[in-house]
């Protein structure tokens, strides 16, 4: 049996597809503290967090960054290849952070208005659960794991893999209506606080012992 961390880890092709496969869901810390209510002055406050490229669809966010200019901010939290660095640079609505400590990733998350992670292939992504249990509102894909939990515009915001011009237009939207951020933050805290470590202990452990018990 091997137990995995989303329905998209499971339903892939893997050395472990002739195996029983159980999906347990990773856990979310306990991050309430974050202001939920978006800022509706200033350009929309966008952060990407993780390794900066295109598995993670970091080409399609600095796409979307190129036609909307000024109205929305990008601050990329990650290493960033070379490439990445020279398309970015010239950019000035985007600010390349670096790798960062877990502290000053929980900083990140209170400037913020919204999380993207449009990636294109990801087993689970802890940095999408993490910013959601401190209110801080995500566009994810389904590829990433955390968007098959998420309902759109009810909990998080979904977009297709690979569709810049959808992103664009969800990001303009946005700025143009911030409301929606506030209410998606909350009912995402609300999501998150039933993906707990502890449970994910007890269903793995739940797991393991059925194993046990079928041999």
């Amino acid at each position: 049996m091997v137990i995995a961390g989303s329905d998209f880890v499971a339903e892939n092709p893997a050395p472990w597809s002739t195996k029983r496969v159980q999906v347990v869901r990773y856990g979310a810390p306990a991050l309430t503290w974050r202001d939920v209510n978006a800022a509706d002055n200033g350009p929309l406050k966008v952060l990407f967090a993780g390794q900066a490229n295109q598995r993670k669809g970091i080409g399609y966010l600095l796409e979307v960054m190129a036609r909307l200019g000024e109205r929305v901010e990008l601050r990329v939290a990650g290493d960033a290849g070379a490439l990445v660095r020279e398309r970015a640079l010239p950019m000035a609505n985007v600010q390349l952070l670096g790798p960062l400590s877990s502290a000053a990733l929980q900083l990140e998350y209170r400037k913020a208005d919204v999380l993207a992670l449009p990636s294109l292939a990801e087993g689970f992504a802890l940095v999408a659960l993490e910013a959601m249990a401190a209110g801080l509102p995500c566009i994810l894909t389904e590829s990433t794991g955390v968007g098959e939990p998420v309902t759109d515009r009810e909990n998080g915001l979904i977009v297709r893999v690979g569709d810049a011009a959808a992103l664009g237009e969800l990001l303009a939207s946005l700025d143009g209506d911030r409301r929606i951020l506030s209410d998606v933050s909350r009912r995402a805290q609300q999501l998150v606080s039933q993906l707990t470590w502890d449970d994910f202990g007890r269903h793995s452990a739940a797991v393991i012992l059925e194993l046990i018990g079928d041999k």
